[in-house]
């Protein structure tokens, strides 16, 4: 099978006569024929009614042209896709990362390296740790931004990936404040308190949940609100239904101002974020120069 033949027998069904399909497909006539027929003897059926003026595809080499139609759209489709794919590699950095590093860590770094992506565009990708990683895996993100956490690691091969260390993550345990600063959802050895929690298919869900068993508050944690997005959990923290552990860099400022209170007088969770890209040599240059550029 040849897709040559496939685009032949389009060109049949829409000249009606062998010989403007031939000068369609600047063949002549005489070659155009014999790959008809070798199309023919590769389906093991007639293709074409020849007995009819103009020529009509048989049942069979209607079923084949539809099957040649979806092939050649598909192709075209990805044909489009890796040409915008490189396009964009020589233009363009992609970075997949969580949603929440996607609101507080990204920004900044970005920011911070203002000048080396110069009039580059930068197209972010958000989603949960296992979505992000694949997308590194696959080539359809040239950087992965995720958080990392001993307990939780990445599993993306040393020998295939490599990574740096760009900055370090707080996540305090706060609610709101009374009118006098004092967390409504204080966090006490005698009674449970509410939790916001994250979604436990986010890695933050994970860190903070086996934080709670180590500091044995597990079982005074009565989850009100579970969400996939710390922008959701930080509102409702506002509004007083609960604690949440955030990323400090959410809450500096409602904290220093009295609208967040801190819920316990316990250490904050501490995590490391990390940058993640490919050894593979034909990288994006322009993911290659901020990832170096990068670290702390």
């Amino acid at each position: 099978m040849k897709l040559i033949w496939l685009e032949d027998l389009l060109a049949v069904s829409q000249c009606g006569t062998l010989l403007r399909a031939a000068q369609q497909r600047h063949v002549t006539h005489p070659a155009f024929g014999r790959r008809i027929k070798a199309l023919e003897d590769w389906a093991g059926t007639a293709l074409i009614d020849r007995s009819t003026y103009p020529l009509k595809l048989t049942a069979e080499g209607e079923q084949l042209l539809g099957v040649a139609q979806d092939v050649g759209a598909s192709l075209s489709e990805l044909r489009g896709r890796f040409r915008e794919k490189t396009t964009l590699s020589r233009t363009s950095v992609r970075i997949a990362t969580g949603r929440t590093l996607g609101r507080t860590q990204l920004p900044a770094l970005l920011a911070a390296h203002a000048g080396l992506l110069g009039k580059h565009s930068v197209h972010i990708k958000t989603g949960s740790v296992h979505d992000a990683a694949q997308l590194l895996e696959a080539g359809d993100a040239d950087l992965l931004l995720t958080y990392a956490h001993p307990d939780f690691p990445i599993t993306l091969d040393p020998a295939l990936f490599e990574h740096r260390t760009v900055g370090h993550e707080r996540l305090l345990p706060v609610c709101a404040a009374d009118r006098k600063g004092r967390p409504l959802h204080a966090i006490t050895p005698s009674k449970r308190f509410a939790l916001l929690a994250f979604n436990q298919s986010l890695i933050l869900g994970r860190i903070v949940e086996s934080h709670l068993r180590i500091d044995q508050l597990k079982l005074k944690a009565q989850t009100v609100v579970e969400a996939d997005f710390a922008e959701t959990l930080h509102e409702c923290a506002r509004l007083g239904l609960g604690v949440a552990w955030l990323p400090e860099i959410l809450v500096r400022r409602e904290i220093e101002s009295g609208a967040l209170a801190i819920a316990a007088k316990i250490a904050p969770i501490q995590i490391v974020v990390r940058i993640y890209r490919s050894r593979a040599p034909n990288r994006n240059a322009l993911a290659n120069a901020l990832f170096e550029a990068t670290i702390i």
